[in-house]
């Protein structure tokens, strides 16, 4: 049953979507489809390969880390976002609370190039021309959570829904403060270790190589990285530096000038990996309660009122989604979430049916198109395996 899976992952491959492919499919918990596809620079990519997540690390690190600390009465959902961020505050940004950024919904902007104050600095740019230090990326966290806590809203917060990395920024370090910790440290201890994953983690900066026997996918080769369709001109002027593919470095700007470990960006995983923290959270909704007691689980996976996203979670948009036609149609409905570099994880909740297929397409250029065009054959196709689906 998983063989038109395979041959649809390896025409994608085929037709350069991206460098590397890996796929897992989990159903009622058991793995019923692992397969990898494309090359690394050292050879073949298997099950075991490394990919950057991108904004998977929004629901799989800051969200279920908000879940565990909400659960525990460490992090309100109704408590303003400056409770934690006393600089997180002017120009109406006293009404943002923690559900409404972890829902999408704070008023800030989409996205900022932060990144570029860290790149033009004496100090922190050293990073970004391949001379990583610990002074350099503790500078470019300053510069860019000083900008961030100073960017002002677009809308009032809790009037519209709009996908913000902004939010998850601020949202990443309120979940330092309820923690008391970084939260590379916090999600490994509470969140990894709790459920029994050892094969996902954040590569905090500066760093060594990948350890051996732990291939990585690389996404890019230039600091900053090229910009995205749209950025264009946000990025006009700024200095580019070619230092190579460099496995392991977060490819998100932003987060790689923090260091590599941020609220919306810095996760890296296996396919399985990334289905089994998938299982894991469907669980947490059905009563599994290792991290938060179900009640709360299923109100980060329920859209808000108005609105289709959850806290933390995406939501299939009736329109068309990256999830495909398929999947999805029982009561409880599905949720998941999409990554830049090419990474998605749908989880169909009344099926029991977990879905994550990684990439690393960035580094077949920022505009390639290709997995975005595959998702939703891919996910048809595993619906029609596995889904009870004619």
């Amino acid at each position: 049953m998983t063989a038109p899976l395979a041959a649809l992952l390896d025409e994608a491959v085929e037709a350069r979507a991206a460098p590397a492919l890996a796929a897992a499919v989990l159903r009622d918990g058991r793995l019923v489809h692992l397969s990898a596809h494309g090359r690394l620079a050292e050879g073949p990519a298997g099950s075991a390969t490394w990919f950057d997540l991108a904004s998977l690390t929004k629901p799989l690190a800051t969200g279920l880390s908000a879940l565990a600390l909400a659960g525990r009465g460490a992090l309100p959902l109704d408590a303003p976002a400056s409770r934690f961020l006393p600089a997180f505050r002017g120009g109406g940004k006293e009404a943002i609370t923690i559900e409404l950024l972890l829902a999408h919904a704070s008023g800030l902007p989409a996205w900022r190039p932060y990144f570029a104050r860290a790149a033009a600095d004496p100090v922190a740019g050293a990073a970004f021309r391949g001379e990583p230090s610990a002074e350099a990326f503790a500078r470019g966290r300053a510069l860019v959570d000083e900008a961030v806590d100073a960017e002002p809203l677009e809308t009032r917060p809790g009037q519209a829904t709009r996908y913000s990395d902004t939010g998850y920024l601020a949202l990443g370090r309120i979940v330092e403060a309820a923690a008391a910790e970084p939260l590379d440290a916090f999600w490994r201890r509470e969140i990894a270790s709790r459920l029994g994953e050892t094969e996902a983690d954040f590569f905090a900066l500066p760093g060594g190589p990948p350890p051996p026997g732990r291939p990585i996918a690389a996404t890019g080769t230039a600091r900053p990285r090229p910009p995205a369709p749209g950025q264009e001109a946000a990025l006009a002027g700024v200095a580019r530096f070619e230092i190579g593919p460099r496995p392991g470095e977060v490819d998100d700007d932003n987060a790689f000038a923090r260091g590599g470990v941020a609220g919306h960006a810095g996760l890296f995983g296996t396919a399985p990996a990334v289905a089994r923290l998938g299982q894991a959270f469907l669980e947490e909704t059905e009563g599994a309660a290792r991290l938060a007691p179900a009640a709360l689980a299923r109100r980060f996976a329920s859209p808000r009122p108005g609105a289709a996203r959850g806290l933390s979670w995406d939501r299939p948009d009736p329109a068309g989604s990256s999830m495909g036609s398929l999947l999805g149609a029982g009561p409880r409905g599905a949720v998941g979430h999409l990554g830049f570099t090419g990474c998605s994880l749908w989880i169909d909740l009344d099926a029991r049916l977990v879905v994550a297929l990684l990439s690393n397409r960035t580094l077949a250029g920022r505009a390639s198109e290709g997995v975005r065009r595959l998702r939703s054959r891919f996910h048809d196709a595993v619906a029609r395996a596995f889904g009870g689906v004619d």
